[in-house]
């Protein structure tokens, strides 16, 4: 998106762009655990997310396949 800060490096996010992408309500639905584990996540400030990774794999656990989150993660790792 125009004006929009790049990914620092390859497959490294700032993490507000996550909770850009996630479903208020799907975030709503995860266990307590989960959410805990997505604040720590968010809390970071950095993400590198990569396929097989701990990380994604976490996100992608979290958000199940057919949920939007997932659907914009997976995106987002495409795209970049």
């Amino acid at each position: 998106m125009a004006g929009e800060k790049p990914a620092l490096r390859p497959n490294i996010f700032h993490t507000y762009k996550i909770l850009a992408l996630t479903d208020a309500s799907e975030y709503n639905a995860l266990s307590d655990a989960n959410k805990d584990a997505y604040r720590m996540i968010i809390s970071c400030g950095k993400a590198r997310l990569i396929e097989g990774a701990d990380l994604l794999d976490k996100l992608y656990n979290m958000f199940g396949e057919g949920t939007t989150t997932r659907d914009n993660l997976e995106a987002l790792v495409v795209a970049d």
